[in-house]
């Protein structure tokens, strides 16, 4: 059954408008029309647009470009609750675009006049990112699948190279809670095991989704022999350095079938925050799918990478 943010986002399309969800990989309806704009403002043509956005809790955004031959505008109204069928406005905006522009990828990527050191004393993000040019459903598809509850923060699966002969660069310790997400649809709780995770179970869990022993688990991770547990320790300001990228999400723009059985996504790490890149890193992800429909990471190869925009990746729990 459709929830209200859908209904929404249904009516607004049935009426012709550009209007797309918040859901990571939603698709943007009449897209075209928005494209079109787009195109016709990268040409030196003037014009506007209307973009509806719906969010998961049914508040509606409307933002509307203007693009007068030379300066790109938005007009944003944010509306929320009802009063008689009619939504309330909460705030109107008009504000400049310092720059912006149309990528091959099909976003439309923007950061808007802010102000700036010293005129403030907190950084003002104005980066903003829009999915024009719609997903492929099997990408959609892919990406819900195989990437989507990995990410990139907190672990280094999708950020270096790797494959089954290459494995000890891989943060086995930091990736666990990731894949125990992906199998069992809810997050590991560390108080389940104070002294760490049993070496059972979470050998069992990262030889599933990775093919390495458990003797290469032991040598590559973080392991107590005396206690036979593997380590873990929740992400906070002593392990982790906050970092643009990490806020980056996994999106694939294309798969091929190999020879061996197994398939091959490419990957873009899209970051809207202070970079507004639509292909931070990009990836190529190999993994093997079982007839029971379970599946096993083979490798990872990176292909692009968006130079000092990338921290040096830290890991999350060190021996010693």
């Amino acid at each position: 059954m459709e929830n209200g943010a859908e209904l929404k986002v249904k009516a607004l399309a049935d009426k012709g408008k550009c209007v797309i969800g918040t859901g990571t990989y939603d698709n943007m309806n009449h897209y075209q029309k928005f494209e079109a704009f787009l195109e016709q403002s990268e040409a030196g043509r003037s014009g506007t647009e209307t973009l509806y956005t719906v969010t998961s809790s049914g508040d509606v955004r409307r933002q509307q470009y203007l693009f007068d031959g030379t300066d790109m505008y938005v007009l944003s109204e944010n509306t929320a609750g009802e009063n008689e069928n009619r939504p309330a406005v909460v705030y109107g905006l008009c504000t400049k675009l310092a720059e912006w522009e149309y990528t091959e990828n099909g976003y439309f990527a923007y950061k808007l006049c802010v102000r700036e050191y010293p005129e403030v004393t907190e950084v003002v993000d104005g980066s903003r990112l829009i999915r024009v040019r719609p997903m492929t459903e099997v990408n959609k598809e892919l990406s819900l699948k195989y990437v989507a509850r990995l990410g990139y923060q907190g672990h280094n699966l999708l950020r270096c190279d790797w494959d089954a002969a290459h494995m000890e660069e891989l943060d086995y310790n930091g990736i666990y809670e990731y894949l125990y997400a992906m199998k069992y649809h809810e997050s590991f709780q560390a108080e389940n095991d104070p002294a760490g995770i049993p070496k059972e179970e979470f050998e069992r869990l990262i030889m599933e989704y990775l093919p390495v022993t458990s003797e290469k688990l032991q040598e590559y991770s973080v392991f107590n022999d005396k206690l036979q547990t593997y380590g873990w320790a929740k992400l906070g300001c002593f392990n982790y350095t906050p970092a643009f990228f990490d806020t980056s999400y996994p999106e694939v723009t294309g798969s091929r079938q190999n020879g061996d059985g197994t398939l091959t996504m490419t990957v873009n790490a899209v970051c809207e925050m202070m970079t507004g890149d639509d292909a931070l890193i990009t990836h190529e992800l190999t993994v093997r799918i079982k007839e029971d429909g379970s599946f096993q990471y083979l490798g990872n190869s990176i292909l692009y990478e968006g130079g000092e925009t990338i921290p040096a990746y830290q890991y999350r729990i060190v021996d010693g």
